[in-house]
């Protein structure tokens, strides 16, 4: 599994090599928190509770996006150090992840998402997917998407003192249906339900959340969810005791079938703030209660953090950056003017278009002025501006005072709203 999945990273970054229409996007992300659970750990994510520990996180990552017409694809990689306090084992690894779209119409789109992640502590554990997509948008606004595929897991437990391992692996047929709509301009909700395939209704999480932009620089975050885990178990069973026997029902041979449901519930709450394009802030909290229908036992958990984020898009020469400025003629026609400072040719290209490239040309009308036209119906369109330098081509940049939201990749989509 583990060939397939690098195999295909390998052949994306080789078309990537040979296309022009490709941003790269570095950063490092450092944090530093207290869990009293492994949990919700943002990189662990296994239960042990046995040692809360404050611990500290190092994580440098790239990644690229890339839109040839009507396809797209998104690769990211990364690694990972985290220290503990409490003498618990420290955790380094990395993961990669490609994501590869190709859009059906103007509705519909088809894609995969294929990945993998490593981490290395007491144990080892080894984690790889592949995941069919298709995404529905019945609005501008809001996007359906649908997925199922396999999850592989395999871990090397050690057994003794000595250098001795055993190995665990599992496979996971599970689907995915999610919920993400924008509220006016300002609200992002998102909302999901996963499960096993093998026991759909047993084994199933939920979650949802609200996202908030204050403003350019500020954004909140609260989110929800709930974990259920159903399962069978056997225990032998004595002479005495109450009838029928407590838990379930005997198997006729002294043996008592139990069945427990295990329910997690999280909550959370993050804070986001941007210094400036390239450093960003953030405040992070988390809880879990366990709740088990077996033994009424509960368990509270929770985690802090706070972290700093580094991230640029490198620049393999200086350009300027754009100011888009776009003036209506009628409820249809708007006149795009964009200052930019820079030579090459410049490209619109956008939701209006298909990401289509290289899209709709501006003339230059003065050296620093360049002019397009657009038809457009009332809505929200995200777009960027392409440079062409020779066989060269680059996003240019937008100044602060463009309307702009976030592409995923830690730069920016223009954003334009026609009433």
């Amino acid at each position: 599994m583990i060939r397939w999945v690098l195999l295909m990273f390998s052949l994306t970054l080789i078309q990537m090599g040979h296309a022009q229409q490709l941003e790269t996007f570095i950063s490092v992300d450092t944090r530093a928190g207290y869990s009293t659970n492994t949990l919700l750990n943002p990189f662990f994510g296994e239960w042990d509770r046995t040692t809360p520990a404050v611990y500290g996180l190092f994580s440098p990552a790239v990644s690229a996006n890339y839109y040839k017409n009507s396809f797209s694809v998104d690769m990211a990689a990364g690694g990972i150090f985290e220290t503990f306090t409490e003498g618990r084992e420290p955790l380094y690894g990395g993961y990669l992840s490609t994501n590869s779209r190709y859009r059906i119409s103007q509705r519909f789109t088809a894609g995969l998402d294929a990945g993998g992640n490593r981490v290395s502590t007491s144990f080892d554990r080894k984690v790889y997917w592949v995941q069919p997509v298709v995404s529905w948008s019945p609005t501008l606004f809001t996007r359906i998407n649908a997925r199922i595929g396999s999850s592989f897991r395999s871990y090397d437990l050690p057994v003794s003192d000595e250098d001795d391992t055993r190995d665990e692996r599992s496979r996971f047929d599970l689907y995915g249906l999610e919920l993400e709509s924008w509220q006016g301009f300002q609200w992002m909700l998102r909302a999901g339900i996963y499960g096993d395939l093998s026991a759909p209704a047993d084994n199933i999480s939920m979650m949802g959340s609200a996202e908030y932009y204050v403003n350019r620089k500020l954004s909140l975050m609260a989110r929800a969810g709930i974990d259920q885990y159903r399962f069978q178990f056997e225990t032998q069973g004595g002479t005495g005791g109450t009838f029928p026997p407590i838990g379930g029902p005997s198997t006729g041979n002294g043996t008592i079938m139990f069945e427990d449901t295990d329910r997690i519930y999280r909550a959370g709450v993050h804070v986001n703030y941007r210094v400036n394009r390239n450093i960003s802030l953030h405040v992070n909290a988390d809880q879990l209660y366990l709740n088990s229908s077996l033994s009424d036992d509960s368990i509270l958990d929770y985690q802090v953090s706070a972290g700093l984020r580094v991230a640029f898009n490198p620049a393999l020469r200086n350009r300027g950056k754009a100011t888009p400025d776009w003036h209506s003629n009628n409820n249809q026609v708007l006149t795009l003017n964009v200052n930019y400072s820079g030579e090459g040719e410049l490209y619109l290209i956008g939701d209006f278009n298909d990401w289509n490239h290289p899209g709709i040309p501006l003339n230059k009308q003065s050296s620093r002025r360049f002019v397009a036209r657009v038809s457009l119906e009332p809505g929200a369109y995200e777009y960027k501006i392409l440079l062409l330098e020779g066989e060269v081509e680059t996003w240019i940049e937008f100044t602060d005072e463009t309307l702009t939201v976030s592409d995923g990749f830690g730069g920016e989509n223009g954003l334009i709203i026609i009433e």
